[in-house]
């Protein structure tokens, strides 16, 4: 009789390296949407000061909730080999490099053209509280950094990879596996090979 494998013993990808860019990119893709929706929700409810707290604890779940599940998903991958905590933090990160772009595509056009004057407002405002002086305030909005495309949207992969990332380190310990144990060998019947359980026939 041949073993049986169990459903646990999962064969090596020839391709997994793809399917994991490819969830990276999903992952992102999805996780990037749900930011700039975040910050739709944050824009409309930007009369209510007592819901200013909102966006951010929003952001802060999307991130966990996005990270922990695409981060599971691609473990199962490496269930014949393990995945281990550098490989999780790796794919993280591939995930927060799609996110961060489409995050600062969606902040370049809600900055430009759905209400440059707000956002040119909460930008200087932002910038006194960080202790920037009045003249590279002015000098930076004069240099039209925050009205280009590709700044925005490599200032977003760059605050998405060390946010992310933060939280990366932390998700990364409890989604890494160890190899799944390979199946036990089944031992074949001893009845179904033995000559004793055939009958002799008497003569006529």
């Amino acid at each position: 009789m041949t073993p049986n494998h169990t459903q646990n013993s999962v064969p090596v990808d020839p391709n997994r390296k793809k399917l994991v860019w490819k969830e990276a990119a999903t992952g992102g893709l999805y996780l990037g949407l749900a930011l700039v929706a975040v910050m739709v929700i944050s824009y409309l409810g930007r009369m209510d000061a007592t819901l200013s707290w909102v966006p951010g604890l929003l952001n802060f779940a999307a991130l966990v909730l996005f990270i922990l599940f695409y981060a599971r998903k691609v473990s199962h991958y490496y269930a014949s080999t393990g995945f281990y905590y550098p490989q999780s933090l790796a794919f993280i990160l591939k995930m927060m490099l799609f996110a961060g772009v489409l995050a600062g595509v969606g902040q370049f056009i809600l900055q430009n053209y759905v209400d440059p004057g707000y956002y040119t407002s909460v930008i200087e405002t932002t910038l006194k509280e960080s202790g920037f002086k009045e003249e590279d305030i002015n000098l930076t909005m004069e240099t039209g950094v925050m009205r280009n495309p590709i700044v925005m949207a490599l200032s977003g992969a760059i605050s998405m990879l060390l946010y992310g990332g933060m939280i990366g380190l932390v998700v990364s310990a409890f989604v890494k596996r160890p190899p799944a144990a390979p199946a036990p060998k089944q031992e074949p019947d001893p009845s179904d090979s033995n000559p004793g359980n055939s009958t002799s026939h008497g003569n006529d």
